[in-house]
């Protein structure tokens, strides 16, 4: 559990731009209701939302994101980030069963 600092914000947006940027525009089309996101990066964090800077295209538009409470540590901004992602994500396709009449590799 690390104290939250400008430097421990700036690791996680990196972090979040970097490595799950579908997740980014996850955020900006459910919390935000920018749709289509063509994609979006996080410009800031605190511990009471995000900026995300959201490509919709034709325009860029900036949006401020508001946590559901405020962060205390980074293991708490992680688990925010997290069930945000959970509840903004776009459902899975529900997996496919041996025999459920889908056939593969024929033409």
């Amino acid at each position: 559990m690390a104290e939250l600092s400008d430097a421990a914000f700036a690791a996680m947006t990196t972090h979040m731009n970097d490595d799950h940027p579908d997740a980014v525009a996850a955020y900006a089309q459910h919390y935000a209701q920018c749709n289509p996101a063509i994609g979006a990066r996080i410009v800031t964090m605190d511990a009471t939302g995000l900026t995300l800077s959201v490509d919709m295209g034709a325009q860029t538009r900036d949006v401020r994101i508001d946590f559901a409470r405020t962060v205390t540590d980074t293991d708490d901004a992680r688990a925010m980030l997290i069930s945000m992602w959970q509840t903004s994500a776009p459902q899975p396709l529900p997996e496919r069963t041996q025999g459920a009449g889908v056939r593969e590799g024929r033409g």
